[in-house]
């Protein structure tokens, strides 16, 4: 049925529809920059003469669904919507890029391994547990303190085996033995996320951006 409404298009330089109206609801909009589509189309807007009423043009992801080739709305394949919906490597990439910092910083105050008191054991080692353990090592560097137990700062406790253990009971060798042991270690966590983040930074795909942490993440884990 020709009602006289003009509905019009816009259409980007790869020739997809990424907006429309009719001017029957939209009277007062300048068609500026859109191509009418046709000037005998009902009151609202329609890509196809007995299509839908103000048809969505893009997908969930934001793929555009219409194309304008030779004068012509068409359906774009499903295959081509699919591929542009998917994330570009830069989202991924930066989205990888923020799970390789929040894993590292998992791994760093998890705890850690030593064997310092004989036989391996876990110590807990949070950013809290980082600060102190410094803490003691610069008082003893400083010649401050001689025996953990007369120390001026307030004692903390790690995690020995499953039980808590205060520094109190701790020879200044053995503190500064796990400082020096958990430094090595982390600075070998931290070398493997910089090298994870040169591997991301140079991935030139998201299929190759993707594969980087398949590839260093266990390695990372094990470090």
């Amino acid at each position: 049925m020709n009602e006289g409404n003009r509905h019009y298009i816009k259409v980007d330089g790869r020739g997809l529809i990424i907006d429309g109206f009719s001017d029957g609801p939209c009277a007062d909009r300048d068609g500026a920059g859109y191509t009418l589509l046709t000037d005998g189309g009902g009151y609202q807007f329609r890509l196809f003469p007995d299509g839908e009423e103000n048809p969505a043009l893009f997908s969930p992801e934001g793929a555009a669904l219409y194309a304008f080739k030779k004068g012509k709305v068409v359906k774009r394949a499903d295959r081509d919507i699919a591929e542009e919906g998917m994330p570009g490597v830069d989202e991924v990439r930066e989205r990888l890029l923020a799970e390789n910092s929040a894993l590292c910083r998992d791994i760093l105050t998890d705890g850690f391994l030593s064997d310092v008191k004989g036989g391996m054991h876990p110590y807990r080692m949070n950013e809290d547990d980082q600060k102190n353990l410094l803490g003691y090592v610069t008082m003893i560097a400083l010649g401050l303190m001689q025996d953990p137990s007369g120390g001026s700062l307030p004692l903390f406790e790690w995690k020995n085996a499953g039980q808590d253990t205060c520094v109190a009971d701790w020879h200044y060798s053995e503190i500064l033995a796990l400082f020096q042991g958990f430094g090595v270690w982390k600075a070998a966590i931290l070398r493997r996320q910089d090298e994870i983040k040169a591997a991301l930074m140079g991935a030139g795909s998201v299929k190759a951006v993707e594969g980087v942490l398949l590839d260093y993440t266990d390695l990372l884990v094990q470090s």
